[in-house]
Formats: C-alpha cells, sequence, structure tokens
C-alpha cells in the first residue's frame, strides 16, 4: 500500500480493518473478558503497525519533510533570536514556575528511539513527559498544574528538545494510534488525551514567529533583566542547549529512569 498525502487515514482504517478481522477469528476460538479483549486488540494492531514501521513512519516522513523543515526552522528561530528566558515568557510560561526540565527533555528526545517504534510507545513517551514536568514543579513549587499551565511547559520542552520530526510524528500519531475508547478498555484513557496536547503545544510554538513577536520579545528580555537583578544574577539556568555542561550520556540515562511503567509492561 502506497501512502499518498492526504490520504494516511485510508492506509491506516485498511490495517486496522485486518487487525479486527484476524483479532475477531481468534476470539471465536476462546472465551475473554471484555478488558482482556481489549488488550488482544491493543497488541494485536501495535504488533502489525511495528511489523510495517519501517514503510508507514519512514512513509510519513517523507510526505512531512517539508512540514518537518519549517517547524524545525521556527525552533531555530527562537532559539537564534531570544534567550531561554525570554522563550519561556513568549510561550506563556509563568515566572514563578521554576522547575528543572531536565528529565522531561531527556525522555521527549526519545520520541524517535528503537523502544518508541510504535504509537503506543510515542503516546506513554508523551505522557511521561507531561508526569515529569509535574513532578519537577511539585518539587520547586509545591503545586498542582493546571492545564492551562502545563500546555507553555510542554511547548518550552519541545522547544528544548530540538528536532525530533514533531509533524510526522503528529501525523503518524493521529492515524495510527488505538481509538480513545480501545485505550479506555486497558486503563489507559489518559494516554488519549497526549496527542491533543502535544498537537497543540506545537501550534503554540507555531505562533512565536519572530517578526510577530518582536514586541513581547522586547517586553521579555526587559523582565529577564530584571529577574537578574531582583536575584543578584543567581537565577537557575533551566535550558537544555548546546551550552549544556551536562554529557549526552546523563541526559540518555536520565530518559532511560523516566520511561513508564506502562511502556515497560
Amino acid at each position: 500500500y502506497v501512502l499518498v498525502k492526504g490520504f494516511v487515514d485510508d492506509a491506516a482504517q485498511k490495517c486496522k480493518k485486518r487487525c479486527k478481522s484476524s483479532i475477531e477469528s481468534a476470539l471465536r476460538a476462546v472465551k475473554l473478558g471484555h478488558g482482556r479483549q481489549q488488550e488482544l486488540i491493543v497488541a494485536t494492531e501495535m504488533l502489525v503497525v511495528y511489523s510495517l514501521r519501517k514503510k508507514i513512519f519512514e512513509g510519513i516522513c517523507t510526505l512531512c519533510k517539508d512540514e518537518d523543515n519549517k517547524f524545525y526552522t521556527c525552533l531555530r528561530s527562537l532559539h537564534n533570536e531570544g534567550t531561554k528566558q525570554s522563550v519561556r515568557q513568549l510561550l506563556g510560561v509563568r515566572q514563578d514556575l521554576t522547575c528543572n526540565p531536565e528529565n522531561a527533555v531527556a525522555r521527549l528526545r526519545e520520541l524517535n528511539s528503537k523502544d518508541c517504534n510504535t504509537p503506543l510507545a510515542k503516546l506513554c513517551c508523551l505522557y511521561d513527559v507531561q508526569g515529569l514536568l509535574s513532578s519537577a514543579v511539585q518539587s520547586e513549587v509545591r503545586e498542582v498544574l493546571a492545564a492551562d499551565d502545563m500546555l507553555p511547559l510542554i511547548a518550552y520542552t519541545i522547544f528544548l528538545a530540538g528536532d525530533q520530526l514533531w509533524c510526522s510524528n503528529l501525523e503518524y500519531l493521529k492515524h495510527f494510534s488505538p481509538d480513545s475508547k480501545v485505550l479506555a478498555g486497558i486503563n489507559a484513557g489518559n494516554l488519549g488525551y497526549q496527542l491533543a496536547n502535544f498537537q497543540a503545544a506545537m501550534d503554540l510554538l507555531r505562533a512565536m514567529k519572530s517578526g510577530d513577536c518582536e514586541e513581547n520579545q522586547q517586553a521579555a528580555a526587559k523582565s529577564e533583566e530584571n529577574e537578574r537583578v531582583a536575584h543578584d544574577g543567581k537565577e537557575p539556568d533551566y535550558g537544555m542547549t548546546e551550552s549544556t555542561t551536562r554529557s549526552d550520556s546523563r541526559i540518555k540515562e536520565s530518559g532511560r529512569r523516566a520511561r513508564s511503567p506502562a511502556l515497560r509492561r
């Protein structure tokens, strides 16, 4: 089956129909409860998608190459034209949230690793990122974040993680993720929200074009200078840019420790 832009969902539906027919045949031979049936559906779909991962995901990457390049250019523009603190403020991250995003960034950088080679594994990765950000905030300010506060932090983490084929991954997850009802049937309903959060965070970053945000950048830079004076030049640097002093091996180890129990199972 050849993937054609605008018709990726046709390939996804064809894949799911093949899985469904195979599962229905298997269920006739054994008696399983509803929960086990849903687990079998997810396992079969992910096995089929995994076996076709090179054809499917690489095909989507080819279709989304221009979009990936444009989004990466957007990220590079933010890197080149603003400091980490000014980008945080442009994205709407609250100034009092001084959490360290290191583990969340490390986990997000595993989105295209060999351990994230199915849609379910990628959703687990995004779920872990949100959980790590929540934990980081609670350890610093002892506060449970609302959704409106979490979204800018997710966008900021994407900004720090760099080029991860964001548009290709979004397209892949849109069409090949398990249905929300199926996820709910295996007690993994929370994974279904990750795609919406991921897309909203990407949209927020796209809106941060340098030409449209010049005034905001100046205000953010002024605010950053005021904060440096207020903190006597000792403001913690929680960015993960090329100048970080931590080694790549430590970053990778942080990501491995962060993997979700659901993914390990």
